[in-house]
């Protein structure tokens, strides 16, 4: 697990596994927000950090994954600040042998916030949960695992009090009808 905080002046960032808990210091949000700026603009214009290198996309990695010093193949995120809209996956390493996405290396994660994994016990929180619809259009089939994350999120968050919106009921208007404010 990778968390980050992200101050004004200087945002933190800690590792945690199945024998230590460690912590790295990270620049502050000015600094951290420029970088993911410019590396989605680089992004963004289908530029391959792979084949074109990217400062931004390099001091990401440096300064947010480096330090980690990982041993696993799988990475849970919890980001913050304006790493909510960095691709983690997407990160240049760059090695001897060349550069590669970092997800040639890990399979990333990302938690919308540390309260997600707090939630079975969430008191006042309610879900709504809308997802799966029946295939309108043979170009646009159906999600094959669809039902089946929408089951695990029902699972997972079952003391939570849920509306579920599947199938012929998971249409747009059904968002609206729910009341999402109340969730």
């Amino acid at each position: 697990l990778l968390v980050y905080w992200v101050g004004p002046r200087k945002s933190y960032a800690w590792t945690i596994d199945g024998n230590e808990i460690g912590h790295y210091d990270l620049p502050p949000e000015k600094k951290l927000r420029e970088w993911v700026e410019r590396y989605d603009d680089f992004i963004q214009q289908l530029r391959d950090p792979t084949v074109e290198h990217s400062d931004a996309g390099q001091a990401l990695y440096d300064t947010l994954v480096a330090p980690a010093k990982l041993r696993g193949r799988s990475v849970l995120l919890a980001p913050d600040g304006p790493l909510h809209t960095l691709n983690f996956a997407t990160l240049p390493v760059t090695n001897p042998a060349g550069t590669h996405y970092w997800i040639e290396d890990v399979q990333v994660s990302v938690l919308p916030s540390f309260a997600w994994t707090d939630s079975r016990s969430a008191g006042g929180r309610s879900l709504l949960l809308i997802g799966n619809p029946l295939p309108i259009d043979p170009e646009f089939p159906e999600l094959p695992f669809a039902g089946k994350e929408m089951d695990s999120i029902e699972n997972v968050l079952a003391k939570v009090p849920h509306v579920i919106y599947a199938g012929a009921q998971a249409r747009p208007a059904a968002y609206l009808l729910a009341n999402p404010r109340d969730f």
